[in-house]
């Protein structure tokens, strides 16, 4: 499956394979491993989330150790990326993963490489069929993408962008959240011991070719929150889930939505509200709710009332809070934003709760503002709070994370960075002592709030913002990701 010969330690009957490399465990690794598989092996029937006692950090990882994490490779889409020579442990990793999660389905191109002689089926570098072992591969990746296995591990040496950009368009193309693991072995980038340690026989000098090519950054296009994906394929564990009364992500993700569309057309069920948001949209003051909610397409899946039209210009995605636009690392501060530590650590699996405070209404956009609180979600912001909007300067220094938000939905030809200038028109609105030009008591004890904002025709005129604020924030529990 893959190169590493620490892998083979795991189970004891890898032992005499070992030998026949000529390849020699220290008993403290062997003893570390099997330790370590044996835990997970005994877990993986339950998933409970209880971490080992003495286990290394080469593979201490939360989406091996964390129940929750555990409930959400399992429950939606997610594809694991390894990524490193051969010799530096992936296949270790791949190993360890398949025990914790007995769903899992590995792909690699190694298995492609085998042959069999005289009943004995033997690992064959063949450099000419060395294409044709990458197409099975990513086929077999395609083929279980489109099947929702979940997790699906993709063990391939994957030392640049291009190559894990094969398997990122397949998660894409698949709403499959991604975690890119490099393994943390001290020897990963030591070509001498990687040519001892590797069990296919890997020259030193192409080992060390492979190590100085190695990019230690894939950029995505952003960094965020989100709620879940679409649901994997494994519906009896599911089923299991549900009987231990333990929430679905899936099913969260559809509850925001459908909530927040409900609360979008009360708001709009609000007659004054109603007359004045359609005069903002262009529509008679006497336009009907449902007529009115057309202006604007759903921006998410699942979606937020009806899907959208086409031709709308609008691309669903699933729910989520970006804390970076990286733009494949072209964007300002982006090598800056991947190398913080917070954010390194989070990519292996993070989970946080959030506050939604509310429910706001433009011409533009609809979304949502959420509240961040806490070392560990303001280590991972970075979402230009202090951004120039109208032309205006802010009458007093913008809170960091105020500009958190989800878009919802979006008029046609919007673009969804507008949701978060909408969020800061609010601030600033605020942060000025504006008086609200009305507040309206909605049922359930939430505030209609018709706030004056700057507008984009200049700064001498003004937009209004129907914003519902949330009597009781709803809470909701996050996976922070990157999103390829």
């Amino acid at each position: 499956m893959g190169q590493s010969c620490a892998r083979m330690c795991i189970l004891d009957r890898s032992s005499d394979s070992l030998r026949l490399f000529g390849i020699h465990q220290r008993r403290s690794d062997h003893y570390q491993y099997r330790q370590i598989h044996q835990w997970i092996h005994r877990q993986s029937a339950s998933f409970v989330s209880q971490i080992p006692e003495n286990v290394n950090d080469d593979i201490d990882f939360p989406f091996l150790t964390d129940r929750e994490i555990g409930d959400w490779l399992i429950q939606t889409k997610f594809m694991i990326i390894l990524r490193g020579p051969p010799g530096s442990g992936k296949s270790c990793i791949a190993e360890l993963i398949k025990s914790r999660y007995p769903t899992a389905h590995v792909c690699s191109a190694d298995n492609y490489r085998y042959q069999t002689v005289n009943g004995v089926k033997r690992y064959r570098f063949d450099g000419d069929r060395y294409e044709q072992a990458h197409q099975s591969c990513e086929s077999e990746a395609r083929k279980y993408a489109s099947r929702g296995a979940s997790p699906l591990v993709i063990d391939n040496t994957n030392m640049r962008y291009y190559e894990c950009r094969t398997y990122t368009e397949i998660a894409r193309a698949f709403s499959y959240l991604v975690i890119l693991v490099t393994p943390r072995t001290p020897w990963r980038f030591d070509a001498g011991v990687l040519a001892e340690r590797n069990v296919h026989s890997v020259p030193i000098e192409v080992i060390q070719t492979m190590i100085n090519q190695f990019e230690p950054i894939i950029y995505p296009l952003y960094y965020g929150w989100c709620w879940a994906t679409a649901a994997s394929c494994n519906n009896h564990v599911t089923e299991w889930r549900k009987r231990r009364n333990r929430t679905h992500p899936v099913l969260e993700s559809e509850k925001m939505v459908k909530n927040s569309y409900a609360t979008f057309m009360s708001i709009l069920g609000v007659p004054y509200a109603r007359k004045r948001i359609a005069l903002a949209c262009g529509f008679d003051p006497d336009v009907d709710s449902s007529k009115l909610a057309g202006h604007w397409s759903s921006a998410v899946n699942p979606p937020f009332g009806s899907p959208p039209k086409t031709g709308r210009g609008v691309t669903p995605t699933w729910p989520h809070c970006t804390t970076k636009f990286s733009q494949f690392g072209r964007a300002p501060g982006a090598q800056e934003y991947a190398n913080r530590s917070a954010v390194c650590q989070s990519l292996l699996g993070a989970i946080h709760s959030l506050s939604v405070l509310g429910l706001f209404i433009t011409a533009r956009t609809v979304g949502l503002r959420l509240h961040l609180e806490g070392d560990d979600q303001l280590a991972l912001w970075d979402g230009e709070d202090n951004e120039s909007v109208d032309g205006c300067v802010p009458p007093k220094p913008r809170p960091v994370g105020c500009r958190a938000h989800v878009t919802l939905a979006l008029a046609a030809g919007v673009s969804a960075v507008e949701t978060g200038i909408d969020a800061l028109r609010i601030v600033d609105a605020e942060l000025s002592g504006r008086p609200d030009t009305t507040q309206i008591s909605m049922p359930g004890g939430d505030l209609l709030r018709e706030i004056p904002v700057t507008s984009p025709s200049g700064p001498e005129h003004f937009d209004h913002v129907f914003y519902c604020q949330f009597k009781n924030p709803r809470t909701a529990r996050l996976f922070f990701s990157a999103f390829y």
